[in-house]
Formats: C-alpha cells, structure tokens, sequence
C-alpha cells in the first residue's frame, strides 16, 4: 500500500475502519489492515469522507479587496462597476499569484475538487484566464480544477466576447458560462443563453451559468435556461447558480419553474454568502438572499453549495475557503436544522458538488479515487458546530495537506 489511513470515521457507520490506498485508488476498507505502508495516518476515530467539492469561486477575483473602493450602497450593480475597475489592472503574474494563494486555503480545508469562474471579457481579455490556467499547472498536484469561461459583462452588450469565449476554450478553459442578466433587454438575456448553448455544442462542453442573481421576480430566466436544455439535448449537463429570483416568485409559478429544472436533469449552486445581497432595498421585514433550498431538494434537484467569493469588491472582508464555514451559513439561511437536514448539507459539499462535476469513481468504496478529507470531529453535526482543522486532506492517493498546511506542491 502507498498509504494507509488507520481507526477513521465514516458516515453512517459506527464501526472505525483502515483504508488501503495504492496507485490512487481506495483498495481496501477493512477493521484493522495488516502490513504497512509509505506512509500512514492515524484518523484517530475522526470523521473521515470524501474530500470536499467546491463547485463555485471566483479564483481570478479573490484578493482584491485591497485595491477596490468601498461600496456603502450594498448594490450589486455597483460591486460590478467596482470590479469593472479593478480587473483593468490585472496582469497574468497577479491573478495567478492570488489564485494560487486560494487554492491552497481551499486544500488546507480538504477540498481537492474546484470549479472556477474565469472572467472573459473586452476589458480583461483572456489576462485572468491565463493567469487562473497558470495557477491551475502550478496545483495540479493538489486539486482537481476546472474553469468556466464566464461573460460577466455580457454578451450582446460586450461586443465580440462570443468570440473570446470560444477562444477560452481553445486555449484551455473547461466549461461554457454565461451571465443573460448582464444584458439589458430580455430578448438580449435569451439570446445570451441560446449563444452559450451554441459554443457548448460546438465544442461539447457542459454549461454553468449566473442565474437570476437578483431578487427580482420579473427575472425569469432560469425558465428559458430549463427549456432550452432540454430542447437542446443538454439536459444533465447544465448548472444554474445562485437563482436566487426563485424565492421571489409566487408559490404556484416556482413550483413550476423547479419541476423544469428537475426535468432538466440542472444543478443548482447556492452561496449563502450573497445573504447580504437579497432585500437591499427592502424596507422591513427584508428578505433573505438564497434560492429555494428545500424545495428543489424535496423534488429531486441536485444542490450544492459553494463559497462564490473571497475578499473583493463584491464581498471585501469575509472569505476563506473553508466548506464547513459556508454550509454553517447555509444552514441558518436555508433553515435546515434537523439532524438528517444536516446530513443533506454535508451532501451538498460533498456528493452534490461531485455530480454536478460529474466526478468519476467519487466516494469512500473500494476502487472510488482516493481523495479524502480527515475532519477533527467525530460527527458531521460536531463538524458544522465547531469547524475544525482538517487533519489530513489526500488528493489522488497522496497526502497533501495536514492541518491546514500544504505539504505537497
């Protein structure tokens, strides 16, 4: 064995196992293993699962707050003009200094799965790009990372940004993003999201996109993004973030928008961090700013959830990359309390975020890939409760991180 993972935790189990890894693959699940290995890790009862999945960042973004002016107004259209102005001064060594910086606060808290946004754009060209790619070569022995080439500023009103998209593929980018409420006419909005489905099968890739990122009930685009993945042949390969215009509907017209989703086969990425965005121009009581958690799960949707942003213009101060921290959030939000409630968070950082990922082989099973995440608490609420260091974070078959501190490059 290349390494052996002794007295760990897992989920649903009472029982504490050895686990065998050898050539990046779980081996063998046994109460006690005998023989060694390279290396060995004493879990010591702790909760031992898959690593964690982080299904939405914005690496490109993350550690600007510092060079971004104030926004006293909490509006998200000015967060957006504030970062309009800082990405102008981005240089690839920048980006990818920072998003290396985030990549490892991420693994030091046992995520070893990213999917990022990569802003494509006429003011910032494919600089944050080549610089998240850069970022991406220089950890791709910590984490598995993806990169969705995202149209912040549009499509339609950013002229020649369908063709910068297309050149983010070529040069390396993994997914299709889209933003259709950058636009400013809803017919502008749908044909955003039909130019997106055209780049995606052009080059066959998987779509993931800004939805309804507003509490506006007039915004209803995730009806169109549902319908045309299924017209399209794309369904089960399509997310929708955010969606957060799906607690502002009427009961009758939300429960038909999510059946489409359903049929959809669409993921949904919710980020409790936007809470401080929802009712901004409320007067009391104000309104929360997440989607309808509970409902899309109850009618088979696939959620997770996901951190969104560190420290820049849109949120400068919070941030750090920790799963449990957000699903901690997520739980007063989204009003998930009971036991079983939490288990389904903790899902939703781990087994949700693979499949939306579409993760081969994820999970603690024999044969599944050894990524694994030791968490020093004995149980999944424990974990919530107290947010702990992770013990050890093992990527691809191989220890990576140890409370916190990165020990392989």
């Amino acid at each position: 064995m290349d390494l052996i993972v002794r007295r760990a935790r897992r989920r649903h189990h009472a029982d504490l196992v050895d686990i065998g890894i050898a050539e990046g693959r779980i081996q063998r699940i046994e109460p006690r293993l005998a023989g060694g290995a390279t290396r060995e890790i004493d879990a010591g009862g702790c909760l031992t699962t898959p690593s964690f999945v982080e299904p939405h960042i914005h690496l490109d973004k993350a550690l600007t707050a510092d060079r971004a002016r104030e926004n006293p107004t909490n509006l998200f259209e000015e967060s957006i003009a504030i970062m309009r102005e800082v990405k102008r001064g981005y240089t690839l060594d920048d980006v990818a200094d920072r998003a290396t910086r985030v990549i490892h606060w991420l693994v030091g808290h046992g995520v070893t799965f990213i999917r990022s946004y990569v802003d494509v754009d006429s003011i910032v060209g494919l600089t944050a790009l080549e610089g998240v790619l850069a970022a991406r070569e220089r950890c791709r022995r910590l984490a598995h990372i993806e990169l969705i080439a995202f149209p912040q500023e549009g499509i339609l009103c950013d002229p020649g940004t369908d063709d910068r998209l297309v050149k983010a593929i070529e040069r390396g980018a993994d997914l299709v993003g889209g933003m259709p409420f950058a636009e400013m006419i809803d017919a502008d909005c749908r044909r955003h999201t039909e130019l997106v489905f055209q780049i995606a099968r052009r080059f066959d890739r998987d779509i993931q996109m800004h939805v309804d990122e507003t509490d506006d009930p007039g915004a209803t685009t995730l009806h169109h993004y549902a319908v045309t993945a299924l017209r399209e042949g794309w369904a089960g390969r399509v997310s929708a973030d955010h969606v957060t215009a799906l607690a502002a509907y009427n009961d009758t017209y939300a429960a038909r928008v999510i059946g489409l989703v359903a049929r959809a086969r669409m993921s949904v990425v919710t980020l409790p961090s936007k809470l401080m965005r929802g009712g901004v121009r409320d007067r009391e009581p104000r309104r929360r700013g997440i989607t309808r958690v509970k409902e899309l799960l109850a009618a088979g949707v696939n959620v997770a959830y996901g951190q969104d942003v560190i420290q820049d213009g849109f949120i400068p101060v919070f941030g750090t990359g920790d799963p449990l921290q957000v699903g901690f959030l997520l739980a007063f939000a989204a009003q998930l309390s009971t036991r079983a409630d939490i288990e389904t968070l903790y899902d939703m950082a781990t087994v949700n975020g693979a499949r939306l990922m579409r993760l081969e082989s994820y999970g603690l099973a024999l044969g599944g890939r050894a990524d694994l995440v030791v968490v020093d608490a004995p149980s999944v609420q424990e974990a919530y409760r107290t947010q702990p260091p992770r013990l050890a974070v093992i990527h691809d078959g191989r220890l990576v991180a140890e409370r916190g501190r990165i020990i392989a490059g």
